[in-house]
């Protein structure tokens, strides 16, 4: 009878801690990313039994967690709610610096005073991962609760931010290319005798405005030959030469023993000839030749092109716009020059305003422009980038430098990494047919993390965690990164008063993710996730935990007779 009675009251107290649970889930039907609790019953015996024996032991209720049951997503008007659909917790801190990290599902977050996230009606704060404006996380230790901050909302309350990286995915017309072709033309200059010799001259473009120059065979009447800086005969000899852009020479450096100039610098002459046709040879840049003269010692001049008569190779401009430090949108000229051999000149020009028309700025070292050489492989992927003039800034990996050094607005200097792609992809540049009746570079997207001045409108929250900040001018700026916690076993979280709950031997430890990723749920802004208690589940357990409750009090009323009749039989 003592056994029974133990049980009875087992059973009594195990029954009333169900229907406690019961009233609690009831109670938090309506509060936001309440996870229902259910009563689980484990037997417990007085002592081991034995064959055709049941010692009575009663029962002990334990409360069982159910966190990876979602509760239905209800949209809201608050921008910064958020509900998780899947696994994950958000990680908060009881106060702004509470130095233990806890996590909930509730996702009512409220800005204080201050512009924090907080649960709304308690003193837990979001935490997230600090970002630059594209969202990438600036923290060096992402997977450690350490690298999180109070996520402020006001923390970005003017948008003006400086662009330190621009990007672009673009096509090249490779049916550009064959505009720039090898071209031949003559140079005619009298001999001695009155008549006329000519000599080919032969343009060959290896890069953006630079060629090889061949000088051939000359002829004439008199059979001229073509002698080399020895003296030897040749049949041809080279040079490369660079032009400027309005076709005069900059530069020429001869191949093997081709003759040089020594009147003008830099310079190289045309062919040496048979000392009765000339006195001197011909010089490409002097017009007379200096020293060059007939027999009679007149002064001779050569006629014909003395540069390349080829087609103006394909050039277009795109437009780089960036934001200088003051939040005032600049534009950066960027040209393109087909070059021949997949070989293209790329320009920077000095900074406009954003209709092209003022000057704003200056280029490091005075220069008013800088040039790279960017070639393509036969796949058309990028194969390698070159500063080509003197002042070109070094290239930081394979990114070229867009170096400002002032703006005429006063903002700080600006250094813009121009992300053009990697080596050997078409990630960044590519050159492929343009499938256009006139070829045309073809932009498809470009990115900047500068921000133009604004003020913030309000933020919004997008399924992986991004926390947007609006601004008045119509920009976007990401500023925070909300992760979501996961555990191995979440069942093994504590609950702790405010929906929150801490982390034990049971969950294991955190793993912090970007939601979406890794197993971990999706971010719903404007949303909130509803309680998963089924009310009429609630109502069917009560109804039991009041059966059982009472049937237990039936065998207490019952044991206390038979201990009544054995204590009569006793008198």
């Amino acid at each position: 009878m003592d056994a029974a009675m133990n049980s009875a009251v087992a059973a009594l107290q195990s029954q009333s801690t169900a229907l406690s649970t019961v009233s609690n889930n009831l109670a938090n039907s309506s509060t936001t990313g309440y996870k229902a609790v259910s009563t689980q019953f484990i037997s417990l015996l007085s002592q081991p039994s034995a064959a055709n024996t049941n010692p009575a032991g009663g029962v002990l209720a334990v409360a069982r967690q159910n966190l990876q049951l979602g509760g239905q997503v209800q949209t809201t008007t608050t921008t910064t709610d958020m509900a998780i659909t899947g696994n994950g917790l958000f990680p908060v801190t009881n106060g702004l610096t509470g130095l233990e990290t806890l996590y909930t599902r509730d996702g009512a977050f409220n800005a204080d005073a201050q512009g924090n996230l907080m649960l709304s009606g308690t003193n837990f704060y979001l935490k997230g991962w600090p970002t630059d404006t594209n969202g990438n996380i600036t923290a060096s230790n992402a997977a450690n609760v350490a690298s999180l901050v109070p996520v402020n909302i006001n923390s970005l309350s003017s948008s003006a931010v400086a662009t330190t990286t621009y990007s672009i995915n673009a096509n090249i017309p490779a049916d550009a290319q064959p505009s720039v072709v090898t071209t031949t033309s003559q140079v005619s200059y009298p001999a001695a005798d009155g008549t006329s010799m000519s000599t080919p001259i032969t343009w060959t473009p290896t890069g953006s405005n630079s060629y090889t120059l061949t000088v051939g065979t000359p002829t004439g009447t008199d059979n001229p030959t073509l002698n080399d800086s020895t003296g030897a005969a040749v049949t041809s000899y080279s040079y490369d030469v660079v032009l400027n852009p309005d076709n005069s020479f900059q530069s020429v450096t001869p191949i093997g023993n081709a003759p040089v100039d020594t009147t003008s610098m830099p310079g190289f002459t045309l062919p040496v000839v048979n000392a009765s046709d000339l006195a001197a040879p011909m010089d490409l840049y002097d017009t007379p030749s200096v020293g060059a003269v007939d027999a009679t010692g007149a002064a001779v001049t050569a006629t014909g092109p003395l540069s390349p008569t080829m087609p103006t190779p394909f050039s277009q401009t795109i437009t780089c716009s960036v934001v200088d430090s003051l939040g005032s949108e600049q534009s950066i000229p960027v040209t393109f020059i087909a070059g021949g051999n997949n070989t293209w000149q790329m320009s920077v020009g000095l900074p406009t305003s954003a209709d092209g028309k003022t000057v704003t700025g200056a280029l490091a070292g005075g220069a008013k422009s800088y040039s790279y050489s960017v070639t393509f492989d036969g796949n058309g992927a990028l194969a390698s980038i070159t500063p080509q003039s003197p002042n070109a800034p070094a290239l930081v990996g394979s990114n070229p430098m867009l170096d400002i050094a002032s703006w005429t607005d006063n903002a700080s200097p600006s250094t813009i990494s121009f992300n053009i792609g990697t080596i050997g992809k078409s990630d960044g540049l590519q050159q492929l047919g343009s499938q256009l009746s006139s070829p045309a570079i073809s932009t498809n997207t470009t990115s900047q993390d500068g921000v133009r001045a604004g003020q913030v409108t309000g933020v919004s929250i997008d399924a992986s965690g991004n926390v947007i900040a609006n601004y008045n001018n119509g920009q976007q700026a990401t500023i925070y990164k909300v992760p979501l916690a996961t555990f191995a076993n979440e069942e093994g979280l504590s609950a702790l008063s405010g929906g929150v709950y801490e982390e034990t031997k049971q969950s294991g430890t955190y793993s912090l993710n970007t939601a979406g990723s890794n197993g971990a749920g999706t971010i719903t802004g404007e949303a909130l996730e509803a309680s998963n208690v089924n009310t009429s589940g609630e109502f069917s357990n009560m109804i039991s935990a009041q059966q059982a409750y009472s049937a237990a009090s039936q065998i207490i009323g019952t044991d206390k007779k038979m201990f009544d009749s054995l204590l009569q039989v006793i008198q």
